[in-house]
Protein backbone atom coordinates (compact mmCIF):
# COMPACT_ATOMS: atom_id res chain seq x y z
CA UNK A 1 0.00 0.00 0.00
CA UNK A 2 1.36 3.44 -0.89
CA UNK A 3 0.26 7.04 -1.25
CA UNK A 4 0.62 8.52 -4.75
CA UNK A 5 0.77 12.24 -4.08
CA UNK A 6 0.81 13.13 -7.79
CA UNK A 7 -2.50 11.29 -8.37
CA UNK A 8 -3.91 12.15 -4.94
CA UNK A 9 -4.64 8.43 -4.50
CA UNK A 10 -4.06 5.68 -1.95
CA UNK A 11 -2.84 2.72 -4.00
CA UNK A 12 -3.20 -0.98 -3.22
CA UNK A 13 -1.14 -3.48 -5.17
CA UNK A 14 -2.66 -6.68 -6.53
CA UNK A 15 -4.01 -8.98 -3.78
CA UNK A 16 -3.49 -6.32 -1.09
CA UNK A 17 -6.63 -6.58 1.02
CA UNK A 18 -8.63 -4.05 2.98
CA UNK A 19 -10.15 -6.06 5.82
CA UNK A 20 -13.18 -5.23 7.98
CA UNK A 21 -14.64 -6.69 11.18
CA UNK A 22 -13.16 -7.95 14.43
CA UNK A 23 -12.68 -11.41 12.95
CA UNK A 24 -11.67 -10.19 9.46
CA UNK A 25 -15.25 -10.80 8.36
CA UNK A 26 -15.07 -8.91 5.05
CA UNK A 27 -12.39 -7.85 2.60
CA UNK A 28 -11.95 -5.94 -0.65
CA UNK A 29 -9.04 -6.46 -3.00
CA UNK A 30 -8.00 -6.66 -6.67
CA UNK A 31 -6.62 -10.07 -7.70
CA UNK A 32 -4.91 -8.81 -10.88
CA UNK A 33 -8.02 -9.72 -12.89
CA UNK A 34 -11.17 -8.83 -10.97
CA UNK A 35 -12.23 -6.73 -8.02
CA UNK A 36 -13.21 -9.07 -5.21
CA UNK A 37 -15.64 -8.16 -2.42
CA UNK A 38 -15.85 -11.03 0.06
CA UNK A 39 -18.09 -11.17 3.13
CA UNK A 40 -17.43 -14.31 5.15
CA UNK A 41 -19.95 -13.32 7.83
CA UNK A 42 -23.29 -11.69 7.06
CA UNK A 43 -24.44 -10.19 3.78
CA UNK A 44 -23.42 -7.22 1.65
CA UNK A 45 -25.77 -4.21 1.85
CA UNK A 46 -25.62 -1.33 -0.63
CA UNK A 47 -27.81 1.62 0.37
CA UNK A 48 -28.40 4.63 -1.85
CA UNK A 49 -30.88 7.49 -1.47
CA UNK A 50 -31.12 7.71 -5.28
CA UNK A 51 -30.82 5.08 -8.02
CA UNK A 52 -27.90 2.65 -7.72
CA UNK A 53 -26.17 2.47 -11.11
CA UNK A 54 -23.61 -0.01 -12.45
CA UNK A 55 -21.83 0.86 -15.71
CA UNK A 56 -21.14 -2.23 -17.84
CA UNK A 57 -18.43 -2.09 -20.49
CA UNK A 58 -18.59 1.73 -20.58
CA UNK A 59 -21.70 1.35 -22.77
CA UNK A 60 -24.63 -0.12 -20.86
CA UNK A 61 -26.02 0.92 -17.52
CA UNK A 62 -27.74 -1.33 -15.00
CA UNK A 63 -29.86 0.85 -12.74
CA UNK A 64 -31.69 -0.09 -9.55
CA UNK A 65 -34.24 2.21 -7.97
CA UNK A 66 -37.34 1.84 -5.82
CA UNK A 67 -39.60 1.22 -8.82
CA UNK A 68 -37.64 -0.76 -11.39
CA UNK A 69 -34.55 -2.70 -12.43
CA UNK A 70 -33.47 -1.31 -15.79
CA UNK A 71 -30.79 -2.24 -18.33
CA UNK A 72 -30.17 0.85 -20.45
CA UNK A 73 -28.10 0.96 -23.65
CA UNK A 74 -26.14 4.03 -24.66
CA UNK A 75 -27.71 6.37 -27.22
CA UNK A 76 -27.97 4.93 -30.76
CA UNK A 77 -26.60 1.55 -29.63
CA UNK A 78 -28.55 -1.68 -30.07
CA UNK A 79 -30.11 -2.79 -26.78
CA UNK A 80 -28.24 -5.61 -25.09
CA UNK A 81 -29.85 -8.98 -24.44
CA UNK A 82 -30.66 -9.91 -20.85
CA UNK A 83 -30.67 -13.55 -19.81
CA UNK A 84 -32.03 -15.13 -16.64
CA UNK A 85 -31.03 -18.78 -16.50
CA UNK A 86 -31.01 -21.32 -13.70
CA UNK A 87 -28.29 -23.90 -13.16
CA UNK A 88 -27.98 -27.00 -15.31
CA UNK A 89 -28.40 -30.29 -13.51
CA UNK A 90 -24.81 -30.75 -12.38
CA UNK A 91 -22.13 -32.75 -14.18
CA UNK A 92 -23.25 -35.31 -16.76
CA UNK A 93 -23.63 -38.70 -15.11
CA UNK A 94 -21.65 -41.68 -16.43
CA UNK A 95 -23.60 -44.26 -14.40
CA UNK A 96 -26.36 -42.68 -12.31
CA UNK A 97 -29.43 -40.81 -13.54
CA UNK A 98 -28.92 -37.20 -14.60
CA UNK A 99 -29.96 -34.39 -12.29
CA UNK A 100 -32.86 -32.04 -12.94
CA UNK A 101 -32.10 -28.47 -14.03
CA UNK A 102 -32.96 -25.65 -11.65
CA UNK A 103 -36.49 -24.24 -11.47
CA UNK A 104 -37.15 -20.67 -12.59
CA UNK A 105 -40.23 -19.12 -11.02
CA UNK A 106 -41.39 -15.56 -11.60
CA UNK A 107 -43.91 -14.68 -8.92
CA UNK A 108 -45.56 -11.39 -8.07
CA UNK A 109 -46.63 -10.36 -4.60
CA UNK A 110 -49.91 -11.38 -2.98
CA UNK A 111 -52.47 -8.70 -2.19
CA UNK A 112 -52.72 -7.76 1.46
CA UNK A 113 -55.74 -8.63 3.59
CA UNK A 114 -58.43 -5.98 3.92
CA UNK A 115 -59.65 -4.62 7.21
CA UNK A 116 -63.13 -5.19 8.61
CA UNK A 117 -65.68 -4.82 5.76
CA UNK A 118 -62.87 -3.71 3.43
CA UNK A 119 -61.76 -5.21 0.12
CA UNK A 120 -58.51 -7.17 0.05
CA UNK A 121 -55.70 -5.95 -2.16
CA UNK A 122 -55.35 -7.43 -5.64
CA UNK A 123 -52.40 -9.70 -6.33
CA UNK A 124 -49.63 -8.13 -8.39
CA UNK A 125 -50.02 -8.47 -12.17
CA UNK A 126 -47.39 -10.35 -14.20
CA UNK A 127 -46.78 -8.95 -17.68
CA UNK A 128 -44.56 -10.23 -20.49
CA UNK A 129 -44.45 -7.46 -23.11
CA UNK A 130 -42.29 -7.48 -26.23
CA UNK A 131 -40.92 -4.17 -27.44
CA UNK A 132 -42.78 -2.01 -29.95
CA UNK A 133 -41.27 -1.37 -33.38
CA UNK A 134 -39.40 1.86 -33.96
CA UNK A 135 -41.00 4.75 -35.86
CA UNK A 136 -39.01 6.49 -38.66
CA UNK A 137 -38.23 10.12 -37.93
CA UNK A 138 -39.46 11.20 -41.37
CA UNK A 139 -39.80 10.14 -44.98
CA UNK A 140 -41.44 6.98 -46.31
CA UNK A 141 -39.37 4.36 -44.49
CA UNK A 142 -41.17 1.42 -42.93
CA UNK A 143 -41.70 1.17 -39.23
CA UNK A 144 -39.87 -1.54 -37.32
CA UNK A 145 -41.66 -4.79 -36.51
CA UNK A 146 -42.78 -5.35 -32.95
CA UNK A 147 -40.74 -7.86 -30.98
CA UNK A 148 -41.95 -11.45 -30.96
CA UNK A 149 -42.80 -13.08 -27.64
CA UNK A 150 -41.95 -16.79 -27.50
CA UNK A 151 -42.90 -19.42 -24.93
CA UNK A 152 -41.03 -22.62 -25.75
CA UNK A 153 -41.03 -25.77 -23.65
CA UNK A 154 -37.88 -27.88 -23.46
CA UNK A 155 -37.28 -30.73 -25.89
CA UNK A 156 -37.14 -34.26 -24.54
CA UNK A 157 -33.75 -35.90 -24.34
CA UNK A 158 -32.82 -38.64 -26.81
CA UNK A 159 -32.84 -42.24 -25.62
CA UNK A 160 -29.56 -44.00 -24.95
CA UNK A 161 -27.66 -45.68 -27.76
CA UNK A 162 -28.53 -49.13 -26.42
CA UNK A 163 -32.30 -48.62 -26.26
CA UNK A 164 -34.81 -46.96 -23.98
CA UNK A 165 -37.34 -44.26 -24.71
CA UNK A 166 -36.72 -40.62 -25.42
CA UNK A 167 -37.89 -38.13 -22.85
CA UNK A 168 -41.22 -36.39 -23.33
CA UNK A 169 -41.17 -32.78 -24.48
CA UNK A 170 -42.16 -30.27 -21.87
CA UNK A 171 -45.78 -29.10 -21.75
CA UNK A 172 -46.97 -25.51 -21.95
CA UNK A 173 -49.86 -25.11 -19.53
CA UNK A 174 -51.87 -21.92 -19.21
CA UNK A 175 -53.84 -21.91 -15.98
CA UNK A 176 -56.24 -19.04 -15.25
CA UNK A 177 -56.88 -18.01 -11.69
CA UNK A 178 -59.36 -19.93 -9.57
CA UNK A 179 -62.53 -18.20 -8.45
CA UNK A 180 -62.53 -16.60 -5.02
CA UNK A 181 -64.54 -18.45 -2.41
CA UNK A 182 -68.02 -17.32 -1.43
CA UNK A 183 -67.21 -16.68 2.21
CA UNK A 184 -70.30 -14.97 3.55
CA UNK A 185 -71.36 -13.72 0.09
CA UNK A 186 -71.04 -14.94 -3.46
CA UNK A 187 -68.18 -16.76 -5.15
CA UNK A 188 -66.17 -14.86 -7.76
CA UNK A 189 -65.77 -15.77 -11.40
CA UNK A 190 -62.93 -17.96 -12.66
CA UNK A 191 -60.27 -16.42 -14.86
CA UNK A 192 -60.09 -17.31 -18.54
CA UNK A 193 -57.38 -18.00 -21.11
CA UNK A 194 -58.08 -15.90 -24.18
CA UNK A 195 -56.82 -13.43 -26.74
CA UNK A 196 -57.43 -9.71 -26.68
CA UNK A 197 -60.58 -8.45 -28.39
CA UNK A 198 -60.46 -8.65 -32.19
CA UNK A 199 -57.28 -10.73 -32.33
CA UNK A 200 -56.83 -14.28 -33.68
CA UNK A 201 -55.53 -17.48 -32.16
CA UNK A 202 -53.30 -19.04 -34.85
CA UNK A 203 -52.54 -22.76 -34.55
CA UNK A 204 -49.67 -24.15 -36.60
CA UNK A 205 -48.51 -20.86 -38.13
CA UNK A 206 -48.09 -17.19 -37.31
CA UNK A 207 -49.80 -15.77 -40.40
CA UNK A 208 -53.41 -14.67 -40.28
CA UNK A 209 -55.81 -14.27 -43.24
CA UNK A 210 -55.26 -11.30 -45.51
CA UNK A 211 -58.44 -9.52 -44.39
CA UNK A 212 -60.19 -10.02 -41.07
CA UNK A 213 -63.19 -8.68 -39.25
CA UNK A 214 -63.31 -7.14 -35.81
CA UNK A 215 -64.21 -10.32 -33.93
CA UNK A 216 -62.06 -13.11 -32.53
CA UNK A 217 -61.39 -16.25 -34.56
CA UNK A 218 -59.17 -19.35 -34.65
CA UNK A 219 -56.90 -20.02 -37.63
CA UNK A 220 -55.89 -23.63 -38.34
CA UNK A 221 -52.89 -24.45 -40.54
CA UNK A 222 -53.43 -26.86 -43.40
CA UNK A 223 -50.47 -29.00 -44.51
CA UNK A 224 -47.95 -26.35 -43.57
CA UNK A 225 -49.60 -23.67 -45.73
CA UNK A 226 -50.30 -20.25 -44.25
CA UNK A 227 -53.82 -18.85 -44.75
CA UNK A 228 -54.31 -16.27 -47.48
CA UNK A 229 -58.06 -15.80 -47.84
CA UNK A 230 -60.48 -13.37 -46.21
CA UNK A 231 -62.32 -13.66 -42.90
CA UNK A 232 -64.87 -10.97 -42.17
CA UNK A 233 -67.12 -12.73 -39.65
CA UNK A 234 -66.39 -12.99 -35.95
CA UNK A 235 -66.53 -16.35 -34.17
CA UNK A 236 -64.85 -18.23 -37.05
CA UNK A 237 -62.83 -21.43 -37.00
CA UNK A 238 -60.80 -20.94 -40.16
CA UNK A 239 -58.95 -23.47 -42.38
CA UNK A 240 -57.13 -22.64 -45.58
CA UNK A 241 -59.28 -23.60 -48.56
CA UNK A 242 -62.67 -25.00 -49.47
CA UNK A 243 -62.65 -28.78 -49.45
CA UNK A 244 -60.42 -29.09 -46.39
CA UNK A 245 -61.84 -31.24 -43.63
CA UNK A 246 -61.60 -30.99 -39.88
CA UNK A 247 -61.51 -34.15 -37.80
CA UNK A 248 -63.00 -34.33 -34.31
CA UNK A 249 -61.53 -37.11 -32.17
CA UNK A 250 -63.76 -38.46 -29.41
CA UNK A 251 -62.66 -40.00 -26.13
CA UNK A 252 -63.64 -43.49 -27.33
CA UNK A 253 -61.32 -43.18 -30.33
CA UNK A 254 -64.04 -42.59 -32.93
CA UNK A 255 -63.88 -39.57 -35.22
CA UNK A 256 -66.23 -37.26 -37.09
CA UNK A 257 -65.36 -35.30 -40.19
CA UNK A 258 -66.54 -31.74 -40.73
CA UNK A 259 -66.28 -30.62 -44.36
CA UNK A 260 -65.69 -26.99 -45.11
Amino acid sequence: MSWDQSADALQFLDNTKVQFGTGDDAQIYFDATDLQIDATAGGVHLDSTTALKILIGSVDLLAFDDSALTLVAADDVAGQDCYIQTEDGGADAAVDNGQVGGLLELRTGDGSAGGAAKVGGAGGALSCVAGAGGVPASGSANGGAGGQANVTAGAGGAAGAGGGTGGAGGNIILTPGAAGGAGGGSAGAKGVVGTAAGLPLCIGNTTQPATVGTGNYIVMETNGTAPSSTVTTSGVLYVKTAGDDMTFLHADGTTDELGT
